[in-house]
């Protein structure tokens, strides 16, 4: 008995082991079909590419090398199938062929940054084990088609930057392992589908720069854990919903550029864990009462990881509630200009100790510039500009040492402008045009080596263009106009290399146009109308080959106006109201009389002279006899050899 159990138990095993080699064997064959249908799958692909400028793919994928050794190709080391295919940034042209669905085993198609076009096949509806698909920036086209729900697996779409058309499908919904999900950049129409975010694993969510219209569907609450949402440049409509609270995990939320109306929830007090928050260029109000705002600004204050507030360009017709000053430490951008904000900045604003970037500009603002200001010391953008404000520059914001951008334009301030401007040397565009200053230029201003633009037009300011104006370098537009500027121009302005633009019209400066401004290699634009400006036009200005804009009317200029060069472009609008100007017809000016003289005689007793140019003259008579080796007589010259 214990034998034949014996002999029994050898059977089996040895059939257990027939077996195990049989399987092996069989899974070997297998294996071996299956990468060369991997293999005639690729290079299917390969026939459908149009162009390979790099030749990626030309001596690379070919039947003599192993696919798993080709380039973008990733196999499985355990059943030696294609498990990524990757051809991002080949600059490759082309189509993607239905063969791809034989890629059974794919888990990663990229194809990110390329030229394919047309539309996607049904058979990548295949390939259900895909967990990436990643089709950004490409030329591809027609809608998502509805199989998409087909690819249980699938974790990341990517389809950015395309052009495909139609609407976002319902069945998007069903992809319950779905996580990150980018559309932004197509032409898609219609409503955000609600069921998108009945996807619990759901955390980055965009579509923006679409069409897409309708309402932000209250079922955005349902995602738990959603952290990113970018519906920015669409024509979505309606209130923001309170539900949206609800996306408890919410960090970004970037509604802008869409037509939101109604106020502003005050519910983004509970997303605890938002960080940025964009709704600028809407038609969010703070109706029916002013406090809307308040509410909304206060309830922020629990927002304590919130780095970046954006509310531009919406009639939120309100005040800035003192409750800004319990806004974040962590805050480092508050954006509002264009919000028809009424009353004056609280004090509270300088509680706001890790700012950056403080944006109040076009809104009605009055009061004055709030001296707490000065304790916002990482503040590096101030936009004030556009608004009411009233009084001095108070020295406070001279404190600010890191402050790249002060725009004060277009307000009521009065009195001199501080002399401590000039300590912040990180300035790099000062604009204060359009106020009431009245003092002379601080001195200071012209020791801002890194100033690159610089807008004192349209004030009172008075006294004279020091030399030490060259000694800003890198400024690339000045705008002086609108003062009472005196005095001549100084020479230096020639060294300033950089300068596109360079203004000062309608003050009272005199005496010559330098000859240095044929220096200024970068100018585009020119204007020095409405000044006392006498002498002629530099014929070095014509060297200027960038100059598109020259304005010298209503000065009193004298001469020939040149013609060659930058002046080419320039019509008599550049040159009105100089009665002794002279030239071209063309310019609307009299003809320069004509004058001829010959040469005299007294050039031959210089007898070391070897080279004389007399071009562009109307020289007229006979030469004298020299001991010239060079003579240039060319253009307006009427001249004769001597006789013998």
């Amino acid at each position: 008995m214990e034998r034949s159990d014996h002999l029994l138990k050898c059977a089996s095993m040895s059939f257990v082991m027939y077996c195990i080699f049989a399987m092996m064997s069989f899974l070997a064959i297998e294996a071996t079909t299956n990468i060369n249908t991997d293999q005639s799958s690729l290079l299917a692909f390969k026939a459908h590419i149009t162009n390979d400028p790099h030749n990626l793919l030309g001596n690379n994928w070919t039947a003599s090398t192993s696919v798993c050794n080709w380039v973008g190709i990733t196999c499985d080391s355990l059943n030696n199938r294609v498990i990524v295919l990757n051809l991002s940034s080949m600059s490759l042209t082309g189509t993607i062929p239905p063969h791809i669905g034989n890629l059974s085993f794919l888990v990663h198609l990229r194809l990110r940054d390329n030229n394919f076009h047309g539309s996607l096949p049904m058979e990548l509806a295949q390939l259900r084990r895909l967990e990436i698909l990643h089709l950004g920036i490409n030329s591809f086209e027609g809608e998502i088609p509805p199989w998409l729900n087909s690819l249980p697996k699938l974790q990341s779409l990517y389809l950015f930057s395309n052009d495909f058309t139609g609407s976002v499908p319902l069945e998007i919904g069903n992809l319950q392992n779905l996580n990150f999900v980018s559309l932004t950049g197509n032409r898609f129409t219609g409503l955000i589908p609600s069921t998108v975010f009945n996807i619990s694993t759901l955390e980055v969510m965009g579509i923006a720069r679409n069409r897409l219209s309708g309402p932000i569907p209250s079922t955005i609450g349902l995602g738990v854990n959603l952290k990113y949402v970018f519906l920015w440049i669409n024509e979505l409509n309606g209130t923001i919903p309170d539900s949206i609270s609800n996306a408890s995990l919410l960090t970004v939320l970037d509604l802008t550029s869409n037509s939101f109306s109604g106020p502003v929830p005050t519910t983004f007090g509970n997303l605890r864990n938002l960080e940025y928050l964009s709704l600028a260029s809407n038609q969010l109000t703070g109706e029916p009462s002013t406090q809307e705002l308040m509410n909304f600004i206060s309830s922020l204050a629990n927002c304590k990881f919130l780095r970046v507030i954006h509310l531009s360009d919406n009639p939120l017709r309100s005040t800035l509630p003192v409750s800004i000053g319990n806004l974040s430490t962590a805050l480092q951008q508050f954006w509002a200009g264009g919000c028809k904000i009424k009353g004056s900045i609280p004090q509270e604003v300088g509680n706001l100790r890790n700012l950056t970037t403080l944006s109040l500009e076009d809104n009605e603002l009055t009061g004055s510039v709030p001296t707490a200001i000065g304790k916002m010391r990482m503040l590096q953008v101030l936009h004030l500009d556009g608004n009411k404000l009233q009084g001095s520059i108070p020295n406070e914001v001279c404190h600010l040492r890191n402050l790249g951008e002060l725009y004060l334009s277009r307000n009521k301030l009065s009195g001199p402008v501080s002399a401590c401007l000039g300590d912040i040397t990180s300035l790099r565009a000062l604009y204060l045009d359009s106020n009431s200053f009245t003092s002379t230029i601080p001195a200071s201003l012209w020791s801002l080596k890194d100033i690159l633009e610089l807008n004192l037009s349209t004030n009172s300011l008075n006294g004279h263009l020091p030399l030490d104006i060259g000694n800003l370098k890198v400024v690339s537009e000045i705008d002086l106009s609108g003062n009472e500027l005196s005095g001549d121009i100084p020479s230096s302005i020639g060294g300033l290399q950089s300068l596109i633009k360079f203004s000062i019209a309608q003050n009272k400066l005199e005496g010559l146009i330098p000859e240095s401004f044929g220096n200024l290699i970068s100018l585009e634009i020119l204007d020095l109308s409405s000044n006392n400006l006498s002498g002629s036009i530099p014929k070095s200005i014509e060297k200027l080959r960038y100059l598109k804009g020259m304005n010298v009317s209503f000065n009193k200029l004298e001469g020939e106006i040149p013609t060659g060069g930058s002046f080419a472009n320039l019509s008599t609008r550049s040159f009105l109201g100089n009665s002794k100007l002279c030239g071209a017809p063309r310019f609307q000016v009299p003809q320069c009389k004509t004058s001829s003289r010959s040469i005299p005689p007294e050039i031959g007793n210089l007898h070391n002279l070897n080279f004389l140019s007399l071009g562009n003259n109307r020289l007229t008579g006979l030469i004298p006899s020299t001991n010239l080796q060079y003579l240039q007589i060319k253009s307006h010259c009427t001249i004769h050899e001597p006789p013998l």
